[in-house]
């Protein structure tokens, strides 16, 4: 009966703990502006890269604050990761 208790209550307390942080987090939103850079060439091996998503779509690195970002996917798929 013990044993039963504690592991009711080690649930309850994962259950709390994890709603807590799913709350708090849907909180935490911040609306930021950045450019889309169809001008970046990204060069591999001194090919140009073209860089798609899973659609085949074509995407383009993004510039926020002074920083480049890179579409994760593209580029792992041109480095056949």
């Amino acid at each position: 009966m013990m044993k039963s208790s504690k592991k009711y209550l080690s649930v309850l307390l994962i259950v709390i703990l994890v709603l807590s942080v799913v709350s708090f987090a849907g909180g935490v939103k911040e609306q930021v502006q950045a450019l889309i850079r169809p001008d970046l060439n990204i060069v591999l091996n001194g090919e140009k890269l073209t860089m798609t998503d899973v659609n085949g779509d074509t995407v383009h690195p993004l510039t926020y604050n002074g920083t480049t970002y890179l579409p994760a996917r593209a580029i792992s798929e041109n480095l056949d990761l």
